[in-house]
């Protein structure tokens, strides 16, 4: 006002509704099958056989009708993995198929480190609580605690301690090393 005298600021409280928000979720895993004593074997990728048209979870028991895909898959790759996120009460928040390296990081489909999670909610925010990483020839692992998201500049660790997975009935696959990884098999 000129004389060194500042206005009050007006303040106005606004409602958010179909925000739509984007994050990368880091994570780290190991599989038992393909794990080579130090790191992950790309025999699939070396051998053609991972799917370029279409994520391979689109079918049961997965059922998951997200439309990933694409031309090339990224140099290291392991296979695709489904990455879920869930609330605190245990629903499916969002999932995402996306590509595990052969140092077991999580890659988005264009390659970049972190798997990027878009959301449209209609009010409000949901509070994710554990991170789920499910592959077709092994048993799927949940985070045993919920992870600050984005977690981008510190990943969820699945392969470092075996307490990392949730609950006493989830036991993770001893590797050498001792690391830790998801059991091959299918339940």
């Amino acid at each position: 006002d000129g004389a060194g005298h500042s206005s009050p600021q007006a303040t106005n409280d606004v409602a958010a509704t179909n925000c739509t928000f984007r994050f990368p979720v880091a994570a780290k895993v190991f599989l038992q099958g393909p794990y080579n004593g130090t790191t992950m074997n790309t025999a699939l990728l070396t051998s053609a056989l991972i799917p370029t048209s279409q994520q391979p979870y689109n079918v049961a028991p997965w059922s998951y009708a997200g439309s990933e895909h694409v031309t090339t898959i990224p140099a290291l790759t392991v296979d695709w993995i489904l990455l879920e996120l869930r609330s605190a009460t245990g629903d499916a928040a969002s999932k995402r198929a996306a590509f595990l390296k052969s140092d077991g990081t999580l890659i988005d489909t264009n390659g970049v480190a972190n798997v990027t999670f878009t959301q449209t909610l209609a009010s409000g925010y949901t509070i994710l609580d554990s991170i789920v990483v499910i592959h077709r020839n092994h048993i799927a692992v949940v985070s045993a605690s919920s992870d600050t998201l984005p977690n981008d500049a510190s990943a969820y660790d699945f392969t470092n301690l075996q307490s990392k997975a949730h609950g006493t009935g989830q036991i993770m696959a001893p590797l050498t090393g001792g690391l830790f990884g998801l059991w091959c098999g299918d339940t």
